[in-house]
């Protein structure tokens, strides 16, 4: 998926429609590890070699949520950080949610890679 897709077709602030199941499921294939709970929640653990490599990462996604307006909740410790997004307002998942995956990911891999 390139992010560029969506803020070129898509509003970036205020998007609070929830993706149908079949929106949802072709956005799934775009992206490698993430999990769509039942609960509606987009998840993702990425792992890492210590603490402060795991910090510099959640550094990392929190200043994407910061520009993008939306926020994941980020639990990290030793060895991993999880991500879960949602939009509230939307009591689902939107394309923002797919963002946010789309661009934490480019960040994983710049940093691991």
């Amino acid at each position: 998926m390139k992010d560029d897709e969506l803020l070129k077709t898509k509003p970036l602030h205020g998007s609070s429609t929830a993706l149908t199941p079949e929106q949802t499921a072709e956005n799934m294939t775009r992206l490698e590890g993430w999990t769509a709970t039942d609960d509606g929640y987009l998840v993702r653990e990425y792992p890492f070699r210590d603490f402060a490599s795991a910090h510099a990462f959640a550094d990392a996604v929190a200043q994407i949520a910061f520009k993008l307006e939306h926020y994941p909740e980020i639990t990290f410790a030793w060895g991993r950080v999880e991500l879960r997004s949602r939009t509230p307002r939307a009591a689902g998942l939107t394309d923002l949610d797919f963002l946010v995956a789309f661009r934490a990911d480019q960040a994983y891999g710049k940093l691991e890679g």
